[in-house]
């Protein structure tokens, strides 16, 4: 089953390429663009729902290893690389513009808010939920439906707290909080604990699903249209529901795809490994193709549009690829020395 979950990574690494490649277009308000970016929006919620899924995975997998010593070592996983390309992109920030707006009270403060770049929030937000998760799976394995009932009401908790409370603080703790962009991460630990990704990718509740999405993006436009004050409530939904519409049809798809062309798992396997080394390293792919002014990234035009993003991806998994060779041959050496160093 886990090969399913590397075909959804390696869709939703994509998608967040597309994103960040196609947002000049975009906002040319090309309409393409707008319309894939807003199909790619399901990408990160992806990401998450994938990395929670897999702590449960690697839980039943390791029956043997405890779920404290699991997250322990994946909350390293995730540190020292969120540090580094925090420390990277601000060093790009000090070098390409005045040293004095950015100074180490930005770092400090960019790094615990998670926003050094436009896309390291989501290694921030993972940290922080790695160590709440140890509780949430106890607590799961309990309560089952009242933890079930605090997921589906936990856009509304948000909502009403950060209308009540416009403070910029509170709303990013909350913006980083499992209330949130947590609760995708959550719903990877259910839907794993549960088997509900077989369940939910039957024909009925599959259709049933995307009806529903639709249903309420066409009432979330309707109701931009009128100001009403209930698209607040909407907003936290529309994007749950097409995640889980989108993550499903994608599933079955991965599923499809590998049954017919087994052949392909080496190299799913292979772009899976690249996924998130990719999702740190694709901007400074933009940042280089922005600085010596690449022809499409100031075009106009359909075309353009997807020509661009293709070259960048091909570059972005180049490098991807290059970063993660490299790590490889670092830590063999320093495996090689340590065990010279014993004898």
């Amino acid at each position: 089953m886990y090969e399913y979950i590397d075909f959804l990574r390696i869709f939703s690494a994509i998608l967040v390429v597309m994103t960040h490649s196609l947002a000049p277009f975009a906002v040319q308000n090309i309409f393409y663009a707008r319309l894939l970016n807003r199909f790619a929006s399901v990408a990160v919620p992806i990401f998450f729902i994938l990395s929670g899924y897999s702590v449960i995975y690697t839980v039943k997998r390791h029956p043997n290893i405890s779920f404290l010593d699991i997250v322990k070592h994946d909350l390293k996983r995730l540190f020292l690389p969120y540090i580094t390309w925090s420390l990277l992109y601000f060093a790009y920030l000090v070098l390409s513009h005045s040293a004095r707006d950015y100074n180490i009270r930005y770092l400090i403060t960019h790094i615990l808010y998670g926003n050094m770049w436009y896309h390291t929030y989501f290694l921030l937000i993972m940290i922080i939920q790695y160590p709440i998760s140890i509780m949430f799976y106890k607590l799961m394995q309990k309560y089952s439906k009242l933890i079930f009932m605090v997921l589906l009401i936990s856009p509304i908790i948000v909502s009403l707290v950060t209308g009540i409370i416009p403070i910029n603080f509170i709303n990013r703790i909350l913006w980083l909080s499992p209330l949130q962009w947590g609760i995708y991460f959550y719903i990877g630990i259910w839907l794993h604990e549960h088997n509900y990704l077989e369940h939910l990718s039957t024909p009925i509740v599959l259709t049933s699903y995307i009806i529903l999405a639709i249903t309420l993006t066409v009432a979330l436009f309707i109701e931009r249209l009128q100001t009403n004050q209930f698209v607040i409530y909407l907003e936290y939904y529309d994007p749950l529901l097409m995640t889980l519409a989108t993550l499903i049809i994608f599933y079955k798809l991965g599923t499809w795809i590998i049954k017919i062309l087994p052949q392909l798992h080496s190299p799913v396997k292979f772009l899976s490994s690249l996924t998130y080394t990719l999702y740190l390293s694709h901007p400074v792919i933009l940042i280089i193709f922005n600085r010596i002014h690449f022809e499409p990234f100031n075009a106009r035009g359909t075309f353009t549009l997807f020509v661009y993003f293709p070259i960048v991806l091909i570059s972005a998994v180049v490098l991807a690829t290059i970063l993660n060779k490299s790590e490889s041959v670092l830590l063999n050496f320093q495996t090689k020395y340590a065990t010279a160093k014993k004898h």
